[in-house]
């Protein structure tokens, strides 16, 4: 009964939207103190090196993060870049992806974080002389 019942979420789910974390961890290394906000609005870190949770998933994922000194007027944004996510290819089998592909597209499954750690230097702009 148990693997009937696992068999039948697994046919009517997304391999992507199953195996893959609604969220993850993203580095953010500075050299000076920041503050790190999700998409221009949220405050979500303060520090050094900080660590920010943030959606993984591609239609209702964070799009940037901007990263402004503490001390300064500098800041930085860092657009979340992201790249298809290769679990969904393992609904093909099952009916030919017909009920998994939609359900990790309605989900935003389908794609995933491209890069987690980010490295921010310097706050000077050379080309705004």
């Amino acid at each position: 009964m148990k693997i009937l019942l696992i068999l039948f979420v697994v046919f009517l789910t997304g391999c992507g939207t199953v195996l893959t974390p609604r969220e993850k961890v993203v580095n953010i290394n500075s050299e000076k103190p920041v503050e790190i906000w999700v998409d221009g609005e949220r405050l979500v870190a303060r520090g050094k090196v900080n660590s920010v949770k943030v959606s993984n998933r591609a239609r209702r994922g964070s799009e940037y993060l901007l990263v402004r000194e503490v001390d300064g007027d500098g800041e930085h944004r860092i657009e979340l870049d992201r790249k298809f996510n290769r679990m969904t290819l393992l609904n093909l089998p099952i009916l030919f992806g017909t009920i998994g592909y939609p359900v990790d597209y309605l989900t935003g499954a389908t794609g995933k974080l491209r890069k987690t750690t980010y490295e921010v230097k310097d706050f000077t702009y050379e080309d705004e002389l």
